[in-house]
């Protein structure tokens, strides 16, 4: 065997790794730069969108930008209201803004009481609004609504949804929620202002028992409006 030409051999295929490396490391640098230098690019021309027509943001915006994508649920009950139950125990009002307390007193009188979070822009004076949570993220469609009566929660009603699978189409990195506020600043009246930006899942309406859910960015405004913007395409309900 020719060693000498071997380690020549060895040699240039070290220095070929190493520029291969050197090439990558600053290719994501810089990668990582134009990326910030465009995020900062987008939020400067929607400030400038939301200037211009007045658009108030009364709330932060997420940062979070998760894969997400299409997800089959079984809804209960697939028609119709859910049933007005009473509790057997009734919980003071006080408790709903304590969460820990709040789903130990949930778990023990409603099923799967736990599995929802407290929605507080969707509450009113009488009632209170908790949606069934999915990897953290709430189902804006699948509802416990509790029923406030002299200061005590004393009945609720309830929809549930059981996860079937994904549906079809992969999991994709959703839109930011600075793009999706900048989508919709642009198809809301002059002078509103943005209370309320959420990431979650939102469907069509009952009709069947499943049900297919998209990721999408709930957006609330000071007029009691409650807009969809979907989190992949950018469509807005």
């Amino acid at each position: 065997m020719d060693w000498g030409r071997a380690k020549t051999i060895l040699i240039v295929s070290f220095l070929l790794l190493n520029l291969m490396l050197g090439y990558q490391l600053w290719y994501d640098r810089v990668a990582t730069s134009a990326s910030g230098s465009d995020t900062r690019e987008v939020a400067r021309r929607i400030e400038e969108v939301m200037a211009a027509r007045n658009i108030g943001l009364k709330t932060g915006i997420p940062k979070e930008t998760p894969n997400m994508g299409e997800l089959e649920f079984a809804i209960y009950p697939a028609q119709g209201e859910p049933t007005l139950t009473p509790l057997r125990s009734p919980i003071p009002v006080s408790l709903l803004r304590d969460r820990d307390a709040l789903e130990s007193a949930l778990s023990e009188e409603i099923p799967d009481g736990a599995g929802y979070e407290l929605d507080l822009p969707e509450s009113g004076d009488n009632f209170y609004i908790l949606h069934q949570l999915h990897g953290g993220f709430p189902l804006f469609d699948v509802k416990l609504k509790l029923h406030i009566e002299g200061g005590v929660v004393k009945s609720f009603s309830q929809s549930h949804a059981e996860l079937l699978g994904p549906a079809a189409g992969a999991r994709q990195k959703v839109l930011s929620g600075l793009r999706a506020v900048g989508i919709l600043a642009e198809k809301l009246e002059p002078g509103t202002n943005i209370i309320d930006i959420r990431l979650g899942y939102h469907g069509q309406e009952f009709n069947s028992e499943t049900r297919i859910f998209a990721p999408y960015w709930r957006i609330i405004t000071d007029r009691d409006e409650r807009y969809f913007v979907h989190a992949i395409t950018g469509a807005v309900e």
